[in-house]
């Protein structure tokens, strides 16, 4: 007889049973509660088919075939808490399958199960038959990952490239060895993103030596099982550096000499490898203790690299050892491609340095070792850092190159970089080291002008300053004409400087040579910083103006100060003081201070002529000796003056640029004869 009949199979158990109704696939297994099945049912058959073939076909289905009644094997599952647990699996059942049937039993999620068989992690796609567990074996140890860690493995068995383009992800990724194994199924540059501290773990390195195609295990129990290290079939699997990297640290943890020897005999592989690459290699390889013979051979692979490559191994660890930092920092540097990096095969050092810090922490491990040589070399990259340090390496590496007498220009650049924050008693051992301030110029004004003010403070009250300045203390006179030059404010407006110099105009210091000269210093220091104390133009002795002769910029001001301080001096001092002060500055007075030049020139010559009684005839001759020196003259001056008049300049020669034609003849009528 024919009917119209429809078959249901389940996912995972096999089970086989009629469908009823149209709508039945995709519904749980009905075995899903008593065994615990995590399958659904799915449309095996449809079409005409004889009664009795049907009935067939379902008795062999539910009474042969089904794993949940009759597993081809049973799994003991030890859980966290020590309970043993016992499913059934099939016959072409992964790991993955058997998850899922033991997460309904245990309610733990599939993707969150970790196990573990004989110390070996059991991956998602293996076969269940492989495990080959028997009843004495012991049972499989589950552990639970990490949400996070289980969602990111589902994303790298997918496709493990994801992790190149993804942005933050978290460290605890990199310390699961199923990540790192999972990515190693796929590509041999799982190395790089492993953790350091998966190179410590043996079952990982073991396993992941297995993975790369390391054969030659022993067969006997327990983790000390070792290749055979005579056989030379046990680096034929070596490809890349990475694979001669994880050799050498399951060497290291098997504690096998013969091992981790052969590791480092791959030199081919270890050669065409990428620069950065090697200098990783190098660096870890030469702290292992078996490896201690040979050294030399590794630092042989240093050699050809760029110093982009070696700047790969600048790590702390590689500070300790100078030969290994002289390796790596050499004198004469192989020019080279930068590395990138995502072409690496092996993780960075965690503690990776700039190339400053690289010889800083080599000179201050091991400066008593180092020739005058060796010594310039490491300091020159050392001051290219810009970067603080901390005090005590400041002052460690200070001392270092005081004590070999290191030159201005160096210690300036460390002293630079040294000062650029707020250390704690920084000044006090400047002063007592006796280092010269002037490394003050190379800082940021900001500090400049702090680190000055501590140093005055230091020095004592406005006296002992204005005694260190006048003994030129720590070169402070060199700093002083710097800071004038540049008219640098963070020098030029120091409140304790401005003290200083007001108290030598107030106290009178400026009597002695010794102060006189530290004044005139601080004057010219104001004067170019814009930074004078108020009314200082009435106050400031009238010698003192010399020195700013040669101040760009200054000769308005001295010339406003001088025509203010003469119109007050008494005949006596006028006549005293006008040609040797006075003429050298006449033409920089604004043009509305000529009238009041021209009368004061005018005074004086009055004073020169008067009292004398100087005949006609005197000044006739006075003429002639002008006419004979026409350069001392302005153009026009004896045709504006008329006979006679030319006797003024005999006063005042050179000095008529800026007056005003009108204001001269106005102010010098008295004098025609």
């Amino acid at each position: 007889m024919l009917g119209w009949t429809r078959f249901l199979k389940c996912s995972a158990c096999e089970y086989v049973q009629e469908a009823v109704s149209n709508d039945q696939a995709g519904i749980p297994c009905p075995h899903h509660a008593e065994y615990g099945c995590a399958g659904q049912m799915e449309l095996l058959k449809r079409g005409f088919k004889w009664l009795g073939k049907t009935r067939q076909v379902s008795e062999e289905a539910t009474t042969g075939s089904c794993v949940c009644k009759h597993p081809a094997a049973t799994l003991k599952v030890c859980t966290m808490s020590g309970e043993i647990v016992e499913i059934g699996v099939g016959s072409s059942w992964t790991v993955s399958d058997a998850k899922m049937r033991l997460a309904n039993k245990i309610k733990i999620p599939a993707r969150e199960q970790c196990w573990v068989m004989d110390q070996m992690l059991l991956q998602d796609s293996s076969l269940i038959v492989k495990l080959a567990q028997t009843d004495g074996s012991p049972p499989i140890s589950l552990a639970r990952r990490d949400p996070e860690v289980a969602e990111w493995m589902e994303r790298i068995a997918s496709d493990w490239s994801c992790v190149q383009t993804a942005a933050n992800i978290p460290g605890k990724i990199w310390k699961s060895s199923e990540v790192v194994l999972e990515i190693m199924r796929q590509s041999n540059k799982a190395l790089r993103y492993a953790d350091a501290e998966l190179l410590e773990d043996i079952n990982f390195l073991r396993q992941a030596c297995e993975l790369r195609g390391l054969r030659g295990l022993r067969a006997a129990p327990g983790l000390r099982a070792a290749p055979d290290s005579a056989s030379p079939e046990s680096t034929a699997w070596i490809q890349t550096i990475a694979d001669v990297k994880l050799y050498l640290c399951y060497a290291l943890k098997l504690e096998d000499i013969g091992m981790a020897r052969k590791a480092i005999q791959c030199q081919d592989v270890i050669a065409k490898a990428d620069g950065a690459d090697i200098a990783t290699f190098v660096v870890f390889a030469f702290f292992c203790d078996p490896l201690k013979s040979e050294r030399d051979s590794l630092l042989a692979f240093l050699l050809p690299l760029s110093f982009s490559a070696l700047s790969f191994g600048f790590c702390s660890r590689a500070t300790t050892d100078l030969s290994l930092a002289q390796a790596l920092l050499p004198k004469n540097r192989v020019a080279g491609v930068a590395t990138r990096e995502s072409n690496r095969l092996l993780s960075l050092p965690t503690t990776r340095l700039s190339g400053a810090d690289f010889s800083l922490h080599v000179l201050l491990a091991h400066q008593r070792q180092l020739t005058i040589q060796e010594f310039d070399h490491f300091l020159n990259a050392c001051c290219s850092r810009r970067d603080v340090v901390p005090i005590s390496e400041a002052r460690e590496l200070l001392t270092a190159c005081l004590s070999r007498s290191c030159d201005l220009e160096k210690l300036t650049g460390i002293l630079t970089w040294a000062s650029e924050s707020d250390y704690s008693g920084f000044v006090q051992f400047i002063m007592e080291k006796d280092v010269a301030v002037q490394f003050l110029a190379n800082m940021s004004q900001k500090r400049r002008a702090c680190l000055f003010e501590e140093f005055l403070t230091a020095w004592g009250g406005l006296e002992e300053i204005v005694a260190m300045i006048s003994k030129n203390h720590q070169e402070v006179q060199s700093l002083l004409r710097w800071a004038t030059h540049q008219r640098d404010a963070a020098i030029c407006c120091s409140e304790k400087l401005g003290a200083t110099f007001a108290h030598l105009m107030n106290h009178g210091l400026h009597a002695t040579e010794a102060d006189a000269d530290v004044g005139q210093m601080l004057l010219r220091l104001f004067l170019a910083g814009a930074a004078l104390p108020d009314n200082i133009s009435e106050t400031v002795p009238l010698e003192w103006l010399k020195c700013l002769m040669d101040l760009e910029g200054s000769e308005p001001w001295v010339a406003g100060t001088l025509l203010m301080r003469m119109e007050q001096c008494d005949d006596d001092d006028l006549r005293s003081k006008f040609s040797d002060i006075w003429c050298p500055v006449w033409g920089n007075l604004q043009k509305e201070d000529c009238h009041r030049a021209v009368g004061l020139v005018v005074r004086e010559t009055r004073m020169k002529l008067l009292p004398k009684r100087r005949r006609l005839q005197d000044l006739r001759e006075m003429r002639k000796d002008l006419r004979e020196t026409p350069k001392t003259l302005p153009k026009g001056l004896n045709e504006l003056l008329g006979p006679g008049d030319s006797a003024f300049a005999y006063t005042v020669p050179g000095i008529w640029r800026s007056v005003r034609c009108s204001d001269l003849v106005l102010e010098l009528r008295f004098l025609r004869l």
